[in-house]
């Protein structure tokens, strides 16, 4: 390989690194969007679904007699808890999703070394 070819290999590779890096920062900023405008859906609307779950599992359960009450039971105490991990300053499950981001953009920028 001549010396050309290989600064053409080295900058296309600083190239693809420098994308990389970008993508990672535009991807971090996604998800700080997301994280927020989910936390102020949960905020605003939360006791709404919780409310709309409740109402649901108990017309299951009463056009069902209790059959599936074990399930509707641990519908409403999940999705209690999905709203409440994103409301306020809980943000485990906001959390979770930036990290999983982050661990994408991480995993890309490594493909490119």
């Amino acid at each position: 390989m001549t010396q050309e070819g290989i600064t053409q290999m080295s900058d296309a590779t600083d190239n693809i690194k420098a994308k990389a890096d970008d993508l990672q920062g535009q991807a971090a900023g996604v998800v700080d969007q997301v994280k927020e405008k989910v936390g102020e859906l949960a905020d605003t609307h939360g006791d709404k679904v919780s409310g709309l779950i409740d109402k649901a599992t108990d017309m299951i359960d009463e056009k069902t007699g209790g059959k599936f009450s074990s399930i509707t039971d641990k519908v409403d105490e999940v999705s209690g808890k999905a709203v409440g991990a994103l409301q306020g300053s809980n943000d485990n499950a906001a959390d979770a999703v930036s990290d999983a981001a982050s661990d994408v953009a991480d995993a890309a920028k490594d493909a490119t070394k």
